[in-house]
């Protein structure tokens, strides 16, 4: 156990079935209340559209809070899970209706990856979720993201201050292109090549872009795109919200990308 005056964790929760305003408040209670959970702070509740799964669910309230505690990584996320399961929720299908969904998205400035707990720290895509970084903003604007070296108030205004364009550096121009393609048809997005990129008109929608790695650092350190999509984390890789689908399908990737603009354009 640590100090809980140092460790400082920040949570995501989400809900779109029943008394979704009840169950969230239900759930904060529930976190608050711990004697190993301290200072706890919510955020107000946004109305956010679904995004990828079925197309007939009904809108989420989407929230975020901030707190210390004692509690370790796993420890935390472990309670975390019990309390949605308490709340009543059920998986059925990834990215379905939910009564309850709760996240962690930061703990203090660490970097976790436990596969075995199904544990990523910071979580994997709230750096370019503008239903996570638009509540998590009111409650810990400062805290930073220890990957990408951002604040929450940084990655929520590049979101709106950035090139609306999707980078890819993935190593493999033919997987590059296959991707740009089939994310600009299911979105309606622009494809661009690397060559294109210096002169793209920059305006919405999005524009699926390719780099290669070779051309990835220069370009994009004066452009810097929206999301970079690559293959995997690297210390070469510029620094701005990301997106690995190295061990991703075809298929998979096509649909966290799109997923991923979707979440931008909320």
């Amino acid at each position: 156990m640590g100090d809980p005056s140092k460790l400082s964790a920040l949570i995501a929760l989400g809900s779109n079935l029943g008394d979704k305003q009840r169950t969230l408040d239900l759930a904060c209670e529930q976190i608050a209340a711990i004697a190993e959970i301290r200072g706890f702070r919510a955020s107000s509740w946004l109305k956010t559209q679904p995004i990828g799964g079925p197309s007939n669910q009904d809108v989420f309230l989407n929230g975020a809070a901030t707190f210390t505690t004692s509690l370790t990584p796993l420890e935390l996320f472990r309670f975390l899970k019990d309390t949605e399961q308490q709340l009543g929720r059920q998986d059925k299908e990834r990215w379905g209706p939910r009564l309850i969904d709760i996240d962690l998205l930061l703990y203090s400035d660490e970097i976790l990856e436990d596969s075995a707990n199904d544990l990523l720290v910071p979580h994997p895509r709230m750096a370019f979720r503008r239903f996570v970084l638009a509540p998590a903003a009111e409650v810990a604007p400062s805290m930073r993201h220890p990957v990408i070296g951002w604040s929450i108030s940084q990655l929520l205004d590049h979101l709106d201050d950035s090139l609306p364009a999707i980078a890819f550096a993935l190593g493999d121009p033919n997987r590059a292109n296959r991707l740009a393609a089939d994310v600009a048809g299911q979105t309606g997005a622009r494809r661009l090549s690397s060559d294109q990129w210096q002169d793209a008109p920059w305006a919405d929608p999005l524009i699926a872009c390719v780099l290669y790695d070779g051309e990835a650092v220069s370009h994009v350190d004066s452009q810097i795109p929206r999301l970079l999509v690559v293959s995997r984390q690297s210390p070469q890789m510029p620094r701005c919200p990301f997106l690995e689908v190295g061990e991703l399908s075809h298929a998979q990737a096509v649909t966290e990308i799109a997923a991923a603009i979707a979440a931008m354009r909320q």
